[in-house]
């Protein structure tokens, strides 16, 4: 690694016209050195840990959100998308983020990141008063040194480092966070880059950089993170609903249920209807209506986390809740909260559960539980149209191609659902399961 010291913005002009290419570039306001003496640049979750749960629940909505917006919802999105998703609006990934922007690169090492707490006083559709918590983030102009990093092409390939670019999530109609970032992945499978496959780190005032950037456009925060009435990945991120948080008094609070960083926070006095604020509940408590598709259910009461989990190559054979629906004929698997549907955005309506229901001809039908719930009010509840799978001998399920079914073009969110099914038959063969009434059944881990 070639160390070059800079002092002005034409020294690191002439700097970046000397290097190499095609290199990759990373800005940090600090330059960080492992016990060696080389530098440290690790992947944020190497550096702020794992959260599963809400790991789960980030890439699961990434997954959505970009299927969403593709008008292809036969296209497989791509774990690195994911990860992208994960790395550019507020969470973390396993990969290190950089730029094929020099420029790009330069604003960041010549800012400074900061974040605190906002609790906004607000109303929901129905004029309910509520204390919305937000993590507002902004950048401030980085006094002192900073680093600009140069990663070359070559050495990653070298040293089997993947690389990906993100060019794949672009727009001609909007701006995305990674598009106007020229954004880059680097993988890195120990959670720290090789200091050998780092070309250059370029030391020098931090106004240096700022002001190289700002000769590309790149002055203020917005330039380069674009707003939610902009940018849809982030509009479609911060509609997911809002949880309930415990505060002293008696106005209701409530956090992001996806906790991520605000740039463009703006202050909301009254929420739209297709906003939700969401306090626990259990539809299973409710008196069961006449003639209703679920008055007649066993319920199954499951955490909101196991809806995000995805088992890997998971069976399609269900034998325990094989033996569970001809036992009981309906069944329903219930979330303590709402799961966001960010094809529908805006909409009130939610994912509450799945629902199986036993036809006379042995046939499983699939569906998702729906509820409206706009702001603080939980509404009707109906079902989405169905999958039927047949049961087998051997005691598989096979997609049957009955009549009558979802004719929907997003097949991979019914294929979701059937892979839920793989994590529920896991529950119910480990007896994770106690009986709360004839009707319904707790989780009891």
């Amino acid at each position: 690694m070639k160390t070059v010291q800079i002092a002005t913005k034409a020294d690191l002009e002439a700097a970046i016209s000397h290097l190499d290419r095609p290199s990759l570039f990373r800005g940090q306001r600090r330059h960080y050195v492992d016990d060696d003496d080389r530098p440290s640049i690790v992947t944020s979750m190497h550096r702020q840990g794992c959260k599963p749960p809400l790991q789960h629940k980030w890439s699961r909505y990434a997954e959505e959100v970009l299927r969403a917006l593709s008008f292809d919802k036969d296209r497989t999105v791509d774990l690195n998308e994911v990860q992208a998703v994960l790395q550019h609006y507020g969470w973390r990934s396993f990969f290190i983020d950089a730029t094929a922007s020099p420029a790009v690169a330069s604003w960041f090492a010549g800012h400074q990141y900061s974040e605190n707490l906002v609790l906004e006083m607000a109303q929901d559709c129905f004029e309910h008063p509520l204390v919305a918590a937000h993590t507002a983030a902004e950048y401030q102009p980085n006094e002192g040194e900073a680093v600009l990093y140069v990663f070359s092409m070559d050495r990653l390939r070298e040293s089997n480092m993947p690389t990906f670019d993100l060019s794949v999530l672009t727009s001609e109609d909007c701006r995305l966070r990674p598009q106007v970032q020229e954004a880059w992945l680097v993988g890195v499978s120990s959670g720290k880059l090789p200091s050998e496959t780092i070309s250059h780190a370029i030391h020098g005032p931090a106004n240096a950089f700022a002001e190289y950037a700002l000769d590309f456009g790149f002055a203020t925060t917005p330039d380069l993170f674009p707003g939610r009435h902009e940018d849809p990945i982030l509009a479609l991120l911060l509609a997911v609903p809002w949880t309930h948080i415990p505060i002293d008094g008696q106005i209701e609070g409530y956090c992001r249920g996806l906790p991520l960083p605000e740039h463009d926070l703006d202050v909301i006095k009254t929420y739209p209807p297709w906003i939700a604020f969401v306090r626990d509940f259990w539809i299973s408590d409710k008196p069961r209506e006449p003639g209703s598709p679920i008055s007649d259910a066993t319920f199954f009461r499951v955490p909101e986390t196991a809806f995000y989990v995805s088992m890997q190559n998971p069976s399609a054979s269900f034998p325990t809740i094989t033996a569970e629906l001809r036992k009981r004929g309906t069944i329903v698997l219930e979330s303590e909260g709402l799961l966001g549907i960010p094809e529908f955005h805006p909409s009130n309506d939610y994912m509450k559960g799945l629902h199986l229901v036993l036809d006379s001809d042995g046939c499983a039908k699939l569906s998702e539980v729906s509820i409206e719930h706009p702001g603080r009010e939980p509404a009707g509840i109906g079902l989405m149209r169905h999958w039927t799978y047949e049961i087998q001998d051997d005691g598989l399920w096979q997609r049957s191609d009955k009549i009558g079914q979802c004719e929907c073009n997003n097949y991979q969110r019914h294929e979701a659902n059937f892979r839920r099914l793989a994590v529920f038959e896991d529950f119910l063969s480990s007896g994770w399961f106690d009986r709360l009434d004839d009707e319904t059944f707790v989780f009891n881990q």
